[in-house]
């Protein structure tokens, strides 16, 4: 059985704030062919991604959904506030931390670790830690976005 990758991308040394990250990141595994889930915390959150994904770049086209809307399964880049993977992706992009539910379900699996300090850094920290002793994960840690 092929290991899941699993990246750690750190947001302060990509000079990105969130939302431009998860939306490049989205448009990149896209055109590579992947089907991409983005989780979003909440309704807020997940339409500042979708707002990310129309802005981000006016010269590309990422097409996406938000879960829950008719035939949002078959969306390619689907974003979610729930769990599961709604539209079998290859590709999870945690903009809100949440353990996945079988790591096994993702090729790939992209968290970040916040450009500033605050609560988030030691959760992201520990999240990394949490995976460093899984032999079905090969981690990575990343400073530049594609």
């Amino acid at each position: 059985m092929a290991k899941t990758r699993a990246e750690f991308i750190n947001l302060e040394r990509a000079g990105a704030p969130l939302e431009t990250a998860v939306a490049r990141l989205a448009a990149y595994h896209f055109g590579a062919g992947a089907r991409v889930l983005i989780q979003a915390a909440d309704a807020a959150q997940a339409a500042r991604l979708d707002e990310a994904l129309w802005t981000f770049d006016h010269t590309s086209f990422v097409p996406h959904g938000l879960h829950g809307v008719p035939d949002s399964e078959a969306e390619p880049v689907l974003i979610t506030t729930g769990g599961g993977n709604p539209n079998q992706a290859d590709v999870l992009i945690m903009a809100y931390p949440r353990e996945p539910a079988q790591l096994a379900d993702y090729r790939l699996i992209i968290d970040f670790v916040p450009a500033d300090g605050g609560p988030e850094l030691p959760a992201a920290r520990e999240r990394y830690r949490s995976l460093q002793g899984n032999d079905q994960v090969e981690l990575a840690y990343i400073t530049d976005l594609p």
